[in-house]
């Protein structure tokens, strides 16, 4: 499976293989999740456990290159409408997995920045307060996102999505 998704990445030329490189910073992420699972199992199940998440992970890379945020809304809806009886808004939740799907590029390109500006100043490990300052940044981008959000009317139901905002 992992070759063959391989081979539609490298079908993208270059893109695609900088698309690649930006999923770099979660390879220590994988090895940490199959090193536990490796610890509590064994080697094979380790193994097993970071194919999955690397396809899954590489899949919805796919997926956000190729497909646009209205059509992907499109096609989870109806998906998501199982959760209505939850309480569950499907087309919120269809926005949410859309969204997150979108930004995972976007912070991974925004930590490779930083990552690069940090290595470019000093030859030290990346620390702590470089973290933070991602942290921080991701949250202002949130801010951002979510205002667009409310000025479009999302958030807000049919009652009063016609009245003023005090």
């Amino acid at each position: 499976m992992l070759a063959i998704i391989a081979m539609v990445y490298a079908g993208f030329g270059r893109v695609g293989m900088a698309r690649l490189k930006l999923l770099r910073p979660l390879l220590p992420l994988l090895v940490v999740v199959g090193g536990v699972q490796a610890a509590s199992g064994s080697w094979n199940a380790g193994a097993v456990v970071i194919m999955r998440l690397l396809a899954m992970l590489l899949l919805a890379d796919l997926v956000s290159m190729t497909t646009s945020m209205s059509a992907l809304m499109e096609v989870l809806a109806p998906a998501l409408r199982v959760l209505r009886p939850l309480g569950v808004n499907p087309r919120k939740m269809a926005l949410v997995v859309a969204l997150v799907l979108r930004f995972v590029p976007v912070l991974l390109t925004r930590w490779r920045a930083r990552e690069e500006a940090w290595k470019a100043r000093t030859y030290r490990r990346v620390p702590p307060r470089l973290v933070a300052a991602f942290v921080a940044d991701i949250l202002q981008l949130a801010d951002r996102v979510a205002d667009a959000l409310d000025a479009r009317g999302f958030g807000r139901s049919a009652a009063n999505h016609h009245s003023s905002r005090l």
